[in-house]
């Protein structure tokens, strides 16, 4: 936005607002029953979710909305945490306030709200965002800060064109997420289809019928029964520097991702002391890791030498029994049980007991077991090619809207009309005053709307 086309203008978004306000910095406590205050989790993809909220007294709402005092067309932004996300208050909303975490904007006569939140939405002022913000276990802008964001300014008739054109464009683009949205899903589905088609037996029956083997040849197990061990771990002590950023791999929940069944790095790592003074262990390449805390039910297998915090369970297979490729699989498929089974209130978790009981049919036969890896992975990999297929359109709908904003705001998307430019207005016989004026007499017109407001409606800040 550095270079403005011809006719446009570069102003503070303080200059083009009747209200820039936060809502509430202590918010009255919840109730069972009340009125909704919401917060930025509230605000995603370009609309307002009245789903998880604070219900808070008809007393407490009033005193709160009148901070807020929420209209149809005021763009609201999210500044406290997740930052940047924006929407319109469109009409026969419910009335709701807010908390600290999202900002009220209030364009003047003269500014199209749909323009506003474009601007808001482009690259460059997600950026401008992200440069500004201050703190830091949560990251937040300011409101005086913001109110000082330079903004291009175009003639309203341009206002109108660019945000039909952009309308049409992210119409055409919410389509197609819409009909890529079930995709992963029917991913998700499908592999686990495939697992339990595997573990039941299906997925080898033409295997077996050519290799003369049995379905009686599978036998019921409990986990704990094919298993030699299960193998805890720990964390070295966060104060002691010297345990930390070694050498050995310390693995956690947040190393285990889903899709991924392979771990090769972790994110943090320790050093040879820290592993010999806490109760973590080293687990050796090819080892299976589940989670049975936080991201109950994940699991992999260790691609190298890798210790592990208590949240994790090395299992170490009877290999007369199974093998441990098929041990991985096989835990996989048991994911979503293991989640069912979880106990707690903040955080749900499974003891050693429950995993051992778990009960699961067995082929006997090891070979057969190695063919069901095999299939499984063959299969896996074409469902994952249809995955990565689905990533790149994803991608593509992003970089698509992405590069239609940046052109809009550089006068590129939409052909400039030299009348908006070279217009000088002049009062018509019913006092109107015709949109199609340069930026520069657009904003005169809108400072002047601003000056006859009364105090209270201008930009309010608490900064």
């Amino acid at each position: 936005m550095s270079e403005l086309p011809r006719g446009w203008i570069s102003c503070s978004l303080s200059q083009l607002v009747s209200k820039l306000v936060d809502g509430s910095h202590n918010p009255p406590s919840k109730q069972s029953d009340g009125l909704p205050m919401l917060s930025a989790r509230n605000i995603s993809n370009g609309k307002i979710f009245f789903d998880e909220f604070r219900l808070i007294e008809q007393e407490d709402f009033e005193r709160e909305d009148k901070r807020t005092n929420i209209r149809p067309g005021d763009v609201l932004l999210t500044i406290v945490g997740t930052i940047g996300r924006s929407a319109i208050v469109p009409i026969c909303t419910q009335k709701f306030t807010l908390q600290r975490s999202v900002a009220v904007i209030r364009p003047l006569n003269g500014i199209e709200p749909q323009y506003l939140k474009y601007v808001f939405d482009t690259p460059e002022f997600q950026q401008w965002l992200i440069d500004n913000a201050k703190g830091t276990a949560q990251k937040g802008i300011y409101l005086k800060k913001l109110a000082s964001a330079k903004l291009p300014l175009p003639p309203l008739n341009e206002q109108h064109r660019i945000v039909a054109k952009l309308d049409k464009l992210f119409t055409r683009s919410r389509c197609v997420r819409e009909e890529l949205e079930p995709i992963p899903k029917l991913i998700k589905r499908y592999k686990q289809a495939v697992l339990s088609e595997a573990f039941r037996g299906d997925l080898t029956k033409e295997w077996r019928e050519e290799n003369q083997c049995s379905i009686n040849d599978w036998k019921t197990y409990k986990i704990g029964d094919i298993l030699n061990k299960i193998i805890g771990g720990g964390t070295p002590s966060k104060s002691k520097s010297e345990f930390w950023n070694g050498d050995i791999a310390w693995a956690s929940v947040k190393d285990i991702k889903d899709g991924v069944y392979e771990l090769k790095s972790t994110i943090d790592t320790i050093t040879e002391i820290g592993l010999k003074n806490s109760s973590s262990n080293l687990i050796p390449k090819g080892t299976v890791i589940i989670s049975t805390r936080m991201g109950l039910g994940r699991c992999c297998i260790s691609g190298t030498n890798i210790a592990i915090n208590q949240d994790l369970k090395a299992l170490i297979p009877n290999n007369k029994m199974i093998n441990t490729n098929y041990l991985l699989w096989l835990m996989v498929s048991l994911g979503e049980k293991i989640q069912v089974l979880g106990k707690g209130t903040t955080v749900k978790g499974i003891t050693i007991d429950i995993l051992k009981n778990l009960e699961t049919l067995l082929p006997l036969a090891l070979n057969e077991q190695q063919e069901i890896v095999k299939r499984i992975e063959k299969l896996f990999k074409a469902i994952d090619k249809v995955d990565q297929e689905y990533q790149k359109a994803i991608k593509l709908c992003t970089s698509l809207e992405q590069a239609a904003l940046t052109k809009a705001f550089r006068g590129e998307l939409v052909p400039q009309d030299p009348k908006d430019v070279d217009f000088r207005p002049k009062a018509d016989p019913k006092g109107q005053q015709p949109d199609r004026v340069p930026a520069a007499v657009l904003l005169e017109r809108i400072l002047s709307e601003k000056q006859k407001q009364p105090t209270s409606k201008r930009v309010q800040s608490k900064y």
